[in-house]
């Protein structure tokens, strides 16, 4: 009896055959609609009978795109709507010129989708847009909230390079808007997990890994970062991102008072 063993991985598939005797090439296949097909009719060709998958241990977050965008949101309407033609979806996609090109945009939107796939489609995006009422509800409330007791340290912090209404409103909720229970920027960096940990044994530096922090923090931080650091502005604002020297506070804290 032949089997196959099938290595899945997020963008490729390969599959090999054993005979009881011998094993065959190792062949890939991508994870498009198309080619898992090809690779049904391969492993049918061949005659096999038994068909083993090695664990991946894939995250998750690793092969969820990102559902916010015009484009998806435009595909996942028309396929509410029942349009299936792979060439219409394809024309709702902006940009991706290359994979227009080449077919795998085409390959990607061909799929069989059946009366109950609509239908968790489209509980699936009743849910989505709920959420989405309510975080814009809530980012609502939360601006009045700093509107009535921050609004000028939001006003200080919208200034600088990379830092939107969010990120400052962030900022706000988990400093309490008060840089004074921090003597310097290095505790503050600290507290936020953003320094690297000083680990030395018999003179010889181990790994500095980043500390433990707030997940909101550390992502609002290294946003700001890489945004500084990609456009590389040097204006009076970033002072508010400089280190601050010992024993004195941000300048935010400043300004208030």
């Amino acid at each position: 009896m032949k089997t196959s063993g099938l290595d899945v991985h997020k963008d490729s598939i390969f599959c090999a055959i054993y005979d009881g005797k011998s094993y065959s090439g190792v062949k890939e296949f991508t994870t498009t609609t198309v080619s898992i097909r090809s690779l049904g009719q391969y492993l049918r060709s061949e005659k096999v009978k038994r068909v083993a998958m090695e664990s991946t241990s894939i995250r998750l977050s690793s092969c969820i795109s990102y559902i916010d965008s015009k484009s998806f949101m435009q595909i996942v309407e028309a396929l509410i709507r029942g349009e299936t033609d792979p060439e219409a979806l394809v024309r709702l996609v902006y940009a991706n010129r290359e994979n227009k090109k080449s077919g795998k945009l085409g390959e990607c939107l061909t799929r069989q989708m059946k009366a109950h796939h609509r239908l968790k489609l489209t509980t699936c995006k009743q849910q989505f847009d709920l959420i989405e009422q309510q975080i814009a509800l809530y980012l609502s409330e939360m601006q009045k909230l700093c509107d009535t007791h921050f609004k000028e340290d939001i006003d200080n912090l919208t200034t600088l390079p990379g830092v939107s209404l969010i990120s400052a409103m962030i900022i706000i909720a988990e400093t309490g808007g008060d840089m004074s229970a921090f003597e310097t920027s290095g505790k503050f960096t600290g507290w936020t997990g953003l320094r690297p940990r000083n680990d030395e044994s018999a003179g010889k530096e181990k790994i500095k890994e980043k500390g433990a922090g707030s997940h909101w923090k550390k992502n609002v931080s290294d946003h700001l970062a890489c945004f500084k650091r990609k456009n590389a502005v040097q204006s009076k604002s970033c002072s508010y991102l400089r280190p601050c020297k010992s024993g004195t506070q941000d300048k935010i804290s400043r300004k208030r008072d």
